[in-house]
């Protein structure tokens, strides 16, 4: 068998980028796009709202930043373990010195590994993000409830047109002294 041209402390370093740091950084990535998607559309001036709908949807992106921070506390704590069992493998590989290596069965063993965890991490993000997606899909849809039915209060409330046209005739009828009722015409407006 060749020997490998990177000496044990190269390979540990080696096997430790290839585990942790693509995966890391995906996340990273993903979890920061969360957090600048969730910070822009709480940048937004929304019409006034009731006060329900506003402790409402205050509390759901609480939640979401809660749910974010428990997150990447999660990723941190993978990203650990990870490098726990990469030290792990490099003292195994630096006290097999003395018997020869395979590197090939050793390099798929670890590409197997890498990819098993790539997939756990990816399915439970994917989880987790159709979990918070899910929760702020029925936020939402509690918050244009509530703002419908503030709506249809306002508009239940409004004052009839016809009726304040009478009462200004009427009103003016007695500031002028009339005694007699006046008929008023469809669209008349003092």
């Amino acid at each position: 068998m060749s020997e490998s041209k990177f000496n044990p402390s190269q390979q540990v370093e080696r096997i430790r980028e290839i585990l942790v740091g693509r995966e890391l950084g995906r996340v990273e990535n993903r979890l920061s796009r969360l957090e600048s998607n969730q910070t822009a559309q709480t940048t937004f001036q929304a019409p006034p709202v009731s006060q329900a709908a506003h402790s409402s949807l205050e509390n759901a992106q609480q939640m979401l930043l809660r749910e974010t921070r428990e997150l990447k506390q999660h990723i941190r704590e993978e990203a650990i373990a990870r490098q726990q069992q990469v030290s792990q493998l490099a003292k195994q590989i630096s006290s097999s010195k003395s018997r020869p290596l395979n590197q090939g069965l050793i390099e798929k063993q670890m590409s197997e590994r890498m990819e098993t965890l790539a997939a756990e991490m990816t399915a439970r993000i994917d989880a987790r993000t159709r979990e918070i997606l899910h929760h702020l899909q029925n936020e939402i849809l509690q918050w244009k409830n509530q703002m419908d039915r503030d709506l249809q209060s306002i508009r239940d409330v409004k004052v009839d047109r016809k009726e304040v046209t009478s009462r200004f005739a009427r009103m003016a009828s007695a500031a002028m002294g009339d005694e007699e009722e006046i008929e008023i015409p469809e669209g008349f407006l003092l």
